[in-house]
């Protein structure tokens, strides 16, 4: 192969990957308060999570969840960048802590917040004083082996994770990693074997699968790297021809059968390759790799033809990526990538994209997958959505400040009311009304009057006996002895019947009386409100409208920083983004030297033939030795 632009391939493949981090423990919820804190957590909302948490904790809502909520709080300090608070919380914890379990996680925690802080043998002290290799929970074993690597003790990171490949993606992640390690410091056997283990160990979902590509792929290098293409190709058997990592698999595969001097399954492999998007490394790669290949098998011809098509297709790509500087300079790339994140960022997901893309997702995958970017473009999103909640409440505050306007005017009216109505409706004469009825009812129970008791039915009806047996009286020369005897009986018998009401009637009497009395009381207890409502003053209005206004300014100001925060995220993105244009236009531009460098080796050789045909004899030189065949 000529030079080294060709194999630089081989150490993206031995690139380690980003690992995936562990979920807190999935603990069940009990507290309403909990639940509400862990969702926001989960929704990497980890602000939110932060002030429902200390709300909580400030109104003693964790009653029974109380030390797991202090965990999360210290979790979500880690989380948000504040690790000085975040070992308070852990070391306050520690003296409450309920039971082993417990203790085991708080130091746990305790160690990641260590390595989080870079401090290597701090975290890693605290995992070998407070667990034993062989009972340690896992997240202790991948911690440790995390700070080994960290601290480049690789064979100690190898004694700690065992032999045994886990079900879980992080461990996976994290073997995958160490075995690389492994190869890029030299124990090339001891890195191999663990990438075998990787890839005999199942793969049941489309992670595991890329994971297992990865895998294929960096074990295919390392066996590049022993001068073993043969035992290279087989390894990448086990990759997939339409996987993440496919066209990466065919690239190496096509290098190691043209080593292995297999060039029709190179040229094979390689031409199933060179029709892809053009805008990936492998892609472009494989484009001056299918002409080594025919030149290594002596076809000169498809060769020549093959280097000037990489070099036509290079100088397109160069001209692409021009344009993409051009996006990222003009803020073009940057705003596709705030309006695309969710559908790319950290997803292994190269299906339908178009080539002419702005975001260049094949230029920048690696890019998007790098930790740094991951981070930065978090911080990004937070900073925005805190920004848009401050120009929010900015929003609001006019909308407040006429709120306590409309407050006041609204008070001072009702109290003009309240007033005018407690003059309208004096309690003294209906309390003194009441009394007298109460007494007219009681002087009539007690004296048994019947007409006091009587319905007024009934004492009509007496009432009109009555002005009969007058008119009678008036006329004595006319004989009425018969219907004043009528009259007589008929006065008896209602006399007799209006005293069968007497009893209800004094109950229903007294009855409406009491409801009388205690609607009188009502009303006064009413109007005792009304009165102390009316006695209050009005508030504030202008020291109410003075805080919103200094509210305004806090507001004005964050929303100041947040500007500046973001915009300084936005440029140490499209910074990296430039450096890997940057990178890249400088791995064509020395493909394409590759391409000329062929195409003049093919032609010297041409000419040399030629020379020594003439000369009658071909036997090369030492000075100048023949074109690999």
């Amino acid at each position: 192969m000529r030079r080294g632009a060709l194999l630089a391939w081989m150490s993206v493949a031995l690139c380690a990957g980003t690992l995936h981090a562990a979920e807190p423990r999935r603990a069940a919820v009990v507290d309403p308060a909990f639940g509400e804190t862990i969702y926001a957590f989960y929704q990497k909302q980890y602000f939110d999570a932060i002030s429902r948490l200390l709300v909580a904790r400030e109104r003693s809502e964790f009653r029974r969840q109380g030390s797991e909520a202090e965990l999360l709080l210290g979790g979500l300090y880690v989380q948000y960048g504040i690790p000085g608070a975040a070992s308070d919380v852990f070391a306050g914890l520690l003296p409450a802590a309920a039971d082993d379990a417990q203790v085991q996680r708080i130091w746990l925690a305790l160690a990641e917040l260590n390595y989080r802080r870079e401090r290597f043998p701090e975290a890693l002290a605290i995992i070998e004083q407070r667990f034993r290799r062989e009972t340690a929970p896992e997240p202790a074993v991948l911690l440790a082996v995390k700070t080994l690597m960290r601290m480049g003790r690789y064979a100690d990171a190898v004694a700690w994770i065992g032999p045994e490949v886990s079900s879980l993606p992080e461990s996976r992640y994290l073997r995958f990693n160490l075995a690389v390690a492994l190869v890029g410091n030299g124990d090339e056997d001891g890195g191999a074997t663990m990438l075998e283990g990787l890839i005999a160990a199942p793969a049941d979902d489309e992670e595991m699968r890329a994971l297992r590509d990865r895998v294929a792929l960096a074990l295919a290098a390392t066996r590049l790297q022993q001068q073993r293409p043969a035992a290279a190709m087989a390894a990448l058997a086990h990759a997939q021809l339409d996987g993440v990592y496919s066209s990466e698999a065919l690239l190496i595969y096509g290098i190691a059968a043209t080593r292995n001097n297999e060039v029709p399954r190179a040229v094979a492999a390689l031409t199933r390759l060179v029709d892809r998007s053009p805008h990936e490394q492998a892609v472009q790669e494989g484009w001056v790799a299918l002409a080594q290949a025919y030149e290594v098998g002596g076809d000169d011809r498809r060769a020549l033809k093959a280097y000037r098509t990489a070099l036509k297709r290079l100088d397109g790509e160069l001209e692409w990526l021009k344009t993409q500087q051009a996006s990222i300079d003009k803020g073009e790339w940057f705003q596709a990538l705030e309006n695309r994140a969710g559908d790319i960022v950290l997803r292994d997901d190269r299906a339908g994209l178009v080539d002419n893309d702005v975001l260049g997702l094949p230029l920048h995958y690696r890019q998007f997958a790098s930790n740094r970017f991951v981070i930065a473009f978090a911080q990004y999103v937070e900073v925005s959505r805190l920004a848009r909640v401050a120009v929010d409440w900015q929003a609001r505050i006019p909308v407040l400040s006429y709120l306590a306007q409309s407050r006041h005017e609204r008070h001072a009216r009702l109290v003009s009311e309240a007033r005018q109505l407690l003059d309208d409706t004096p309690v003294e004469p209906l309390r003194a009304r009441h009394h007298m009825l109460d007494e007219q009812v009681e002087d009539a129970v007690a004296a048994n009057d019947a007409r006091a008791l009587s319905s007024p039915e009934r004492l009509q009806l007496a009432s009109m006996a009555d002005g009969i047996a007058q008119r009678m009286a008036r006329w004595p020369d006319h004989d009425w002895s018969a219907q004043q005897e009528k009259l007589r009986l008929l006065q008896g018998v209602l006399a007799w019947d209006v005293s069968r009401d007497v009893p209800e009637r004094a109950w229903a009497l007294r009855r409406a009386v009491r409801e009388g009395g205690r609607l009188v009381d009502e009303a006064e207890v009413r109007r005792a409100a009304v009165l102390k409502a009316s006695g209050l003053e009005v508030v504030n209005v202008e020291g109410w409208q003075q805080s919103l206004q200094d509210e305004q300014q806090r507001l004005a100001s964050l929303a100041g920083q947040s500007q500046g925060l973001r915009l300084a995220l936005r440029t140490r993105l499209e910074e990296d983004a430039s450096l890997t244009v940057h990178l890249h236009r400088e791995r064509l531009v020395q493909l394409a030297a590759d391409s000329y460098f062929g195409i003049a080796q093919i032609g010297h050789g041409s000419w040399r033939a030629q020379r020594d045909a003439a000369r009658g004899y071909s036997t090369p030189t030492d000075e100048e030795p023949a074109a690999p065949r």
